[in-house]
């Protein structure tokens, strides 16, 4: 769990918002002026610029109004300026639409079979193209 990062010793040059994916305990950053606080304003309460130093402060996890999640879902945070939409539990599909456990036998025995039958159908055209010697 990193709360505190200080970067701005290093020559840093358009840092990414990925590149802070999955610090969502982030409170502290300090980077040079030549990156931005990733996600900027949105995902921070405080930024400030002291000669070459910039420090972003109090990571925002989720803003509702920029993540507008659909019902039976909620915002999950990864990261500074990053955020998702997850289903709630007993919720899953698109847009969360689907009650229920996800049907992951049912969809596992479909894939499965499937395989096996365009793998059949493989072997039995390309036997008919080989010739033997």
């Amino acid at each position: 769990m990193v709360q505190y990062l200080v970067l701005d010793a290093n020559p840093l040059y358009n840092c990414s918002v990925e590149d802070f994916r999955g610090l969502t305990d982030l409170y502290f950053l300090s980077v040079p002026t030549t990156c931005s606080c990733p996600g900027e304003l949105t995902a921070w309460e405080d930024i400030t610029i002291q000669g070459n130093i910039t420090t972003c402060q109090g990571q925002i996890t989720c803003r509702q109004d920029l993540v507008p999640c659909p019902a039976s879902s909620h915002c999950a945070g990864n990261g500074p300026g990053l955020a998702e939409c997850s289903c709630d539990e007993g919720h899953h599909g698109y847009k969360c639409s689907r009650q229920g456990k996800f049907p992951t036998a049912g969809f596992a025995i479909g894939l499965i079979s499937s395989t096996i039958v365009a793998a059949g159908i493989m072997w039995c055209t390309h036997r008919r193209h080989t010739k033997m010697e």
